[in-house]
């Protein structure tokens, strides 16, 4: 399993709009996954503080889901994926893609 990273529109560096410096560009770790309501499509893993896509709506390409998030943060910390299904209320399917994209992001 591979966690997909997205890049913003723009270059590899872009100006820094205050000081004019180059930044890096960030990507966003996401991950396709199927919730309850039967459409799969990519979720952002990232805390919404650190990924500058995740305060942008949800699109077709990458959408934010709370609990994707926590489900990603606790299986990090050791969580089994039947665990994160009933913690988070999360289909069994997509919480083991979580737990496995998390050892990975771990490894």
């Amino acid at each position: 399993m591979r966690v997909t990273r997205c890049r913003p529109r723009s270059a590899c560096c872009t100006p820094d709009p205050i000081n004019g410096a180059a930044r890096r560009a960030h990507s966003c770790p996401r991950l396709r996954l199927t919730l309850h309501d039967g459409t799969e499509r990519a979720y952002r893993l990232d805390d919404p503080g650190s990924c500058p896509d995740s305060g942008t709506p949800n699109r077709a390409d990458s959408a934010y889901e709370p609990r994707v998030h926590l489900a990603y943060l606790l299986a990090r910390q050791g969580h089994h994926a039947a665990w994160l299904a009933h913690f988070a209320d999360l289909p069994l399917p997509a919480a083991r893609r979580i737990a496995e994209a998390a050892e990975q992001t771990a490894a």
